[in-house]
């Protein structure tokens, strides 16, 4: 595992922990003042990325870009007061996370080489099948989350990190299946 690839979760990272140092240091704040500084300093920390990697021509994960686009819109929601994107994340909850993730992989499935798989192979239809699969698990994972959205464990980390693992699978598989 090399820097660019542990640097990657550093805005999330970031927005975790403002969001727990918030809530720690300014008990008496409203529910949603910790989350909203969580947002600003996490999208902060995101565009200051996203940048450094498009600068650096660094490959960004199509999950992290994901989780870079769901800091953004709703800091620059915040920051700008956008009701409508204030209030379809009010409304979407922790589901957003993972709209972000079916959007970010439908796009790069229809204009990357790599797909929302995120790696090369020889076969170019096996990248697009692969995508395609982790569409359908990405579609399902929205679903999951918008039903339990009330509950952050089975909203957000379930349904992100179980596409997270079949994503690192079908990798596997794809890269075992060109050295064949």
């Amino acid at each position: 595992m090399n820097f660019v690839t542990v640097f990657q979760f550093l805005p999330l990272g970031i927005f975790l922990l403002t969001y727990r140092i918030s809530t720690f240091f300014w008990p008496t704040c409203s529910n949603s003042c910790p989350w909203r500084t969580a947002f600003i300093v996490g999208g902060i920390a995101a565009l200051l990325q996203t940048a450094i990697f498009l600068y650096k021509r660094y490959e960004l994960n199509p999950l992290i870009l994901a989780v870079n686009c769901f800091l953004l819109c709703n800091s620059i929601g915040i920051i700008f007061d956008i009701k409508i994107i204030l209030e379809f994340y009010r409304n979407f909850m922790q589901t957003t996370l993972l709209i972000w993730l079916l959007i970010i992989g439908v796009i790069t499935t229809c204009f990357s080489k790599k797909g929302f798989i995120g790696i090369t192979h020889a076969k170019h239809s096996k990248i697009i099948k692969y995508s395609l699969i982790l569409i359908g698990v990405a579609g399902l994972a929205v679903a999951w989350s918008f039903y339990f959205k009330n509950n952050l464990l089975l909203s957000a980390f379930v349904p992100f990190i179980s596409v997270v693992l079949l994503r690192s699978y079908l990798i596997s598989v794809l890269l075992k299946s060109e050295k064949k």
